[in-house]
């Protein structure tokens, strides 16, 4: 039977995303574990869930659909909400057109492949500053 697929398309869109970003914009695998991790521009993968359904008899395979949570932070040190969120809506942007052009996440993902499906995002006023968060799903497709 073949294995999953998420961790190879987990890979493929941190390799994605960090072709895609700008300098200084921070790409990691998962969410930084303590302050000293944090940058002001960051982009992460988080949560993942999965569901399968068998393709005719088991030995045809099975389609596996699953979404990968891209979580996208912008901390900025100005008292001005409109700024931070203008620029992670920009970094978000970035992300859909790298999804809209490599849907299939360099061969890992072979059926519909991956795209943005739902962003919620949420502001957070600082001491000295904003924090602007998005948390994109990524739906994904394949068949293994």
């Amino acid at each position: 039977m073949a294995a999953s697929t998420i961790p190879a398309a987990k890979a493929a869109l941190v390799n994605l995303l960090t072709a895609t970003m700008p300098a200084g914009v921070t790409v990691r695998w998962g969410g930084p574990t303590n302050e000293g991790q944090m940058t002001d521009e960051m982009s992460y993968l988080g949560d993942v869930t999965q569901s399968e359904e068998w393709v005719g008899l088991k030995s045809a395979g099975r389609v596996e659909d699953y979404t990968i949570e891209l979580v996208i932070t912008v901390r900025s040190h100005e008292d001005n909400e409109q700024t931070a969120e203008t620029r992670l809506w920009q970094l978000r942007e970035l992300a859909a057109g790298a999804l809209r052009a490599d849907p299939h996440l360099g061969g890992v993902l072979n059926e519909a492949g991956a795209e943005l499906a739902e962003t919620r995002q949420d502001n957070l006023p600082l001491t000295d500053g904003w924090a602007c968060r998005a948390r994109v799903t990524v739906h994904c497709r394949s068949r293994i």
